[in-house]
């Protein structure tokens, strides 16, 4: 049987807690979603507003390509 895998690239994410200037880089949306305690869907969201807000008023959520 034939592994059928997603054709959407993975979603690398950024989280900067502005309250502490630290920059969290994360495999995937989901593993963001996990930290903060927030469905996955909150963070892709996030991750495709255009400009980027704060969620929470503390942290700036954006992404980057696989290859990044």
């Amino acid at each position: 049987m034939e592994n059928l895998a997603s054709t959407k690239p993975t979603q690398i994410g950024l989280m900067t807690d502005t309250f502490d200037n630290i920059t969290t880089k994360y495999p995937s949306a989901r593993r963001a979603a996990e930290t903060l305690g927030v469905s996955n869907s909150t963070i892709m969201n996030k991750l495709n507003r255009k400009p980027a807000k704060l969620y929470k008023n503390r942290y700036l959520i954006k992404g980057l390509n696989k290859t990044q």
